[in-house]
């Protein structure tokens, strides 16, 4: 057997490994037969809170605001132009103008079609700011930041698992260490796994705290480009 086959099986040993390890100290956890270890602070617990509040309100906004535009995602200005209903009634006034040659009724439509195209055009406007500005941006958040938080959270769950199975291991081998140089050896090793574990954890828990703060920090960006349209 290659030397790659064989690296190949080690790892999905180790990784098989690892999870049996962490379905069996979760449900030590869930009978109350371990400690559950708790690695986020209260202010980043009130911090998840408000961004799960925060992509709620980002979702229901791009939907509404979507919904509301007449020419959604129509770049060329004369198709844009005809989705437009007051661009039409326009067109619509117009030419009712031309058939009736000259005349009151034929001036006030005449001015009526200009007052509306210069409505549907900046009705256009608004709608491509709307897009340009704030879905695109708001869309951005919800397909990046949203999404990397949510990784890694779940990864920071993993090794806070992970970390916890270890520490179990290690004081169950350091009650055994009285009895066996073998057990005392296996202490030694937790104990390098414990450190290394813990060691992830504050990475990966300092990640998850930057990358929750920065999603919070463009809320204010955010009612910026509201505004500015």
């Amino acid at each position: 057997m290659s030397n790659c086959n064989v690296n190949y099986f080690a790892l999905v040993w180790i990784y098989n490994d690892k999870n049996i390890l962490r379905v069996k100290q979760r449900a030590d956890q869930g009978l109350g037969r371990a400690e559950k270890t708790e690695v986020l602070s209260e202010d980043l617990l009130l911090a998840e809170k408000k961004v799960e509040a925060l992509k709620n309100v980002l979702q229901t906004l791009v939907k509404k605001l979507t919904a509301s535009l007449q020419a959604h995602n129509v770049h060329d200005q004369e198709k844009r132009a005809k989705k437009m209903p007051i661009v039409h009634l326009a067109t619509s006034l117009e030419e009712s103008s031309k058939v009736l040659g000259e005349g009151m009724l034929c001036d006030v439509l005449r001015q009526c079609s200009m007052g509306m195209n210069s409505i549907g055009y900046a009705q256009q406007f608004y709608e491509l700011t709307v897009e340009g500005s704030i879905l695109s941006y708001i869309q951005e958040i919800l397909d990046t930041d949203v999404p990397a938080i949510k990784k890694s959270k779940q990864q920071l769950t993993k090794l806070t698992l992970d970390m916890d199975s270890t520490r179990s291991r290690q004081q169950s081998a350091a009650q055994s260490s009285s009895h066996s140089s073998h057990s005392q050896s296996k202490t030694e090793l937790l104990n390098v796994e414990l450190e290394e574990a813990e060691q992830k954890v504050a990475t990966c828990r300092d990640q998850y705290t930057t990358e929750i703060f920065q999603l919070l920090s463009k809320e204010s960006d955010i009612c910026l480009k509201i505004i500015e349209v």
